[in-house]
């Protein structure tokens, strides 16, 4: 399968294997170079978060400290 890159050095991953990655808008991916010049595309899987990160995103934004911010 082709893709042919931008001026921007952009291109585009193919339906077929965007499916196959399940790659979805702003999907982060990992280009991997190997050893006989070919490169792999991987997702990037995200990290499954701990209880005390999870609980910290919950907490984020809430501490008031008491100052006016107009």
């Amino acid at each position: 399968m082709a893709s042919t890159s931008t001026n921007k050095r952009q291109t585009t991953v193919p339906k077929k294997i965007r499916d196959y990655l399940d790659l979805r808008p702003a999907s982060a991916v990992c280009f991997s170079p190997g050893p006989r010049g070919e490169v792999t595309l991987q997702p990037v899987q995200k990290a499954v978060p701990t209880a005390r990160q999870g609980l910290f995103d919950q907490l984020r934004g809430t501490l008031h400290t008491g100052q006016d911010h107009r």
